[in-house]
């Protein structure tokens, strides 16, 4: 499902660099899942656990597993009306996120198409394929104490400087990189950023940014990797 910052683009490529470094059949936690590019691409080498700090799209994708059907169409007042409902309620992420422009909560109805199909339709089927063998859970990681049974970590957190993600509030960048190193005494853990202050890059590609602050601004996409014990 379409998500602001989500991987579909280069999903392939990372998990690849990722799966080098993987034991076979090692877990890999995607702690921050988002549209589940990552997950699925990660889980064609082994199990992944997916979680995530946003309460409605967890909802959205457990109650997918459990037979919720995702609608195929959409109104703009059922639109509006959707960011009113519960966070458990899985029509509200379904909305939010799978019915927005550019996959940014709530940021506007999408009209027409996505490629050849309308924006539910795209996201009814998106959600239905992402969510089968997958295991999820509402989980805020800057909140986690570091253990060694999680696997490898897989972190896409929001980025730096970038749009900040209403769905969840505002992220703490700076005691994310406290727990991340925290983490590595334990796994190894891969972090997409743009720029990050530990960590060795492992995999890196320039582009331009499409909404928000960093619409039409060229950057590089990299993959860093922290080798377990590398930090004291």
């Amino acid at each position: 499902m379409q998500y602001l910052g989500g991987k579909s683009r280069i999903a392939k490529q990372l998990a690849a660099v990722i799966d080098q470094y993987r034991e076979p059949g090692q877990l890999v936690w995607d702690a921050f899942c988002g549209g589940l590019s990552m997950s699925t691409a990660l889980s064609i080498k082994g199990p992944v656990f997916s979680s995530d700090a946003c309460l409605p799209l967890i909802s959205l994708y457990t109650a997918v597993q459990q037979g919720w059907e995702p609608p195929t169409e959409v109104t703009p007042d059922q639109y509006r009306a959707a960011k009113l409902l519960p966070d458990t309620d899985p029509f509200k992420a379904f909305c939010g996120f799978g019915c927005s422009f550019g996959g940014k909560w709530f940021g506007g109805y999408a009209k027409g198409f996505n490629g050849p199909l309308t924006y539910p339709q795209l996201a009814s089927r998106n959600v239905k394929n992402g969510v089968k063998g997958k295991t999820f859970a509402c989980v805020d990681f800057l909140k986690e104490n570091p253990c060694a049974d999680r696997g490898i970590l897989y972190l896409d957190p929001p980025y730096r400087g970038t749009t900040a993600y209403a769905g969840t509030g505002r992220f703490d960048h700076d005691l994310f990189v406290v727990k991340i190193q925290e983490w590595a005494q334990f796994t190894d853990v891969f972090v997409s950023e743009y720029d990050l202050p530990v960590g060795q890059v492992v995999w890196e590609r320039a582009s331009r940014g499409t909404l928000g602050k960093t619409h039409g601004v060229a950057h590089v996409e990299r993959l860093y990797r922290i080798v377990k014990g590398s930090v004291k």
